[in-house]
């Protein structure tokens, strides 16, 4: 006898010999891991409803021919699109509700609500602004760099006006 019938199903006496394992071997070792793990405190369980999503390498960091990483870099890139999309919702929020509840002294009351909320809106702007219909966190790279370029050239360009008015203010004082 080989511990199953002819129906493929399991016997008794396997049945019976997993019961006497789980009440002998079993039972005591994870009574004992659990006292365990009580004393040292270890084992909080707070329930956690969010997901978790482990951080991908962005789309500066994968290779132009690894379509696997720049798949990943743009789900990543949507999922922190959605996440900044929910915070400017909740500010806006917030600085309604305040509105709503002190109409009298809404712009002292809630001026810092409001800013916080114009803060990040403006830099949403910055982000996300003026993107073309259909987009992918590519896109969203070039306008990172091309933003970059323009600040740098107009730093460089007001440190040259500068340096002629500085030039030019000494002239005429001669």
């Amino acid at each position: 006898m080989s511990g199953k019938d002819d129906e493929g199903a399991i016997s008794v006496y396997a049945q019976y010999a997993r019961a006497v394992f789980a009440l002998l071997l079993d039972t005591p070792t994870t009574f004992i891991k659990e006292s365990v793990d009580k004393i040292r405190g270890e084992k909080k369980t707070v329930p956690y409803y969010h997901r978790r999503f482990n951080r991908v390498p962005t789309i500066d960091e994968c290779y132009t021919d690894d379509e696997l990483c720049r798949f990943e870099a743009n789900q990543q890139f949507k999922r922190d699109r959605q996440v900044d999309n929910d915070i400017l919702y909740i500010l806006r929020k917030r600085w309604l509700r305040c509105v709503l509840s002190d109409i009298q002294n809404r712009n002292t009351t809630c001026k810092s609500v409001k800013d916080t909320f114009d803060n990040t809106r403006d830099e949403w702007m910055i982000k996300y602004g003026h993107l073309p219909v259909y987009y992918d966190v590519v896109n969203v790279f070039m306008k990172q760099k091309h933003r970059l370029i323009n600040e740098r050239r107009l730093k460089e360009k007001a440190a040259a006006e500068g340096n002629m008015a500085d030039a030019g203010a000494e002239l005429v004082a001669d």
